[in-house]
């Protein structure tokens, strides 16, 4: 949001957003947390490692609530007077877009197979990936010793 919008929701020139992205994928490491199709392959084919959060449509709507109460104010993913919103296009939005996506996002799976690809369901995912990160992180420091 903070790229695909430029002040007060209004959307960015859809032409200067992709050049964004795509500065942002020809660097040399990125994290990119988004959902834009339209620009799906140009990050996937250039990813290491994609996290897929698929998360049950309750839990996400119960989210997306709780985001307009109590979203930490530490997180910078807007543009300018872009305050929390909930509007009935963007429920539908979310409670389509694993249906929307799933198979595009397969699709790229079997293009590009070198990517690891990790899908994350539930809290107990989440921690376990949390757990094999730190335990890759920890074997790193191990190294450089």
């Amino acid at each position: 949001d903070k790229y695909f919008f430029i002040d007060n929701w209004v959307k960015n020139d859809y032409e200067k957003f992709l050049d964004l992205q795509q500065e942002f994928v020809d660097g040399q490491e990125w994290i990119i947390d988004g959902n834009n199709v339209s620009s799906l392959e140009m990050r996937y084919q250039k990813a290491d490692l994609c996290l897929y959060f698929n998360y049950s449509k309750l839990l996400c709507l119960w989210r997306l609530f709780c985001r307009l109460f109590d979203k930490d104010k530490n997180i910078d993913d807007r543009a300018s007077n872009c305050k929390e919103r909930v509007s009935w296009k963007f429920i539908k939005y979310m409670w389509r877009f694993d249906k929307c996506v799933r198979d595009s996002v397969e699709e790229l799976r079997v293009k590009y197979s070198s990517v690891q690809f990790i899908e994350i369901n539930n809290r107990k995912d989440l921690q376990e990936l949390e757990f094999s990160l730190e335990d890759y992180l920890a074997g790193k420091v191990e190294e450089k010793k």
